[in-house]
């Protein structure tokens, strides 16, 4: 059974419970490290100006691909930064399924310990949704003649940044409440990402697209809503007294 962390305990983290002299005491070794090389950033700046891009788009693979990039660049307008957004929108889904699996894995255990918990068809009515929108997109980048398996820069970023969640999400120690928290940063990144993606599709002629894609957002905005609803119901009860 996960033990609460909502009690008192043995935590001894805060400086208030520290000897004054312990405070006050040399570390145990001396760190061998040229402040000098390390001031003002010095070393992260090396590392960026030596480090490669992080990817690149591939081209179009089909002649419709090849044209409407073309017809695009007639325009002014450059179709791989609308693709590279599709793939990070792409990539963001399939984690966020992978986020809800992962929740709904913890679902009896959290029951059987006591949370309070939302139902679990609304969960899974909410993964469900994320399937159908990585479906939508895998749809529409293969309407532009674009290949919806590469990885584009954007999706490889997106990829790094949810393995945090995912590390939150599945660890044991994480109650579910506690997990909530990290499917509300999910949403709420996904909800702003969606408005931009309208705002591209417009901007390109994609008016069908930016259709659909409103649609998505008006979801993801219900979604992030439902998830502070139950992280604010869960913590209120935890504020009661047993």
């Amino acid at each position: 059974m996960t033990e609460s962390p909502m009690k008192l305990g043995k935590n001894r983290t805060g400086c208030g419970l520290m000897g004054e002299r312990k405070m006050q005491a040399p570390p145990v070794a001396e760190a061998d490290l040229d402040l000098g090389t390390l001031a003002a950033g010095n070393l992260t700046q090396k590392f960026q100006q030596q480090a490669p891009a992080i990817g690149s788009i591939p081209p179009p693979d089909t002649a419709k691909g090849m044209l409407g990039a073309a017809v695009q660049a007639i325009k002014g307008n450059k179709l791989h930064v609308y693709v590279d957004k599709l793939g990070e929108r792409l990539a963001f889904e399939r984690g966020g399924v992978r986020l809800y699996d992962a929740l709904l894995s913890k679902y009896d255990s959290a029951r059987t310990n006591g949370e309070h918990l939302p139902p679990r068809d609304a969960i899974e009515a909410i993964r469900e949704e994320e399937l159908e929108h990585f479906r939508m997109l895998h749809d529409t980048i293969k309407d532009l003649g674009a290949d919806p398996a590469a990885v584009t820069p954007s999706a490889d970023l997106v990829g790094v940044q949810a393995l945090g969640l995912m590390q939150v999400v599945a660890d044991p120690r994480v109650r579910f409440t506690e997990s909530l928290m990290a499917l509300l940063t999910a949403e709420r990144t996904d909800t702003a990402c969606w408005q931009l993606l309208v705002q591209l599709a417009q901007s390109l002629g994609q008016e069908e697209a930016a259709r659909r894609f409103n649609e998505a957002l008006q979801t993801e905005l219900r979604h992030e809503t439902l998830i502070y609803n139950w992280i604010g119901n869960s913590v209120t009860e935890q504020l009661k007294v047993a």
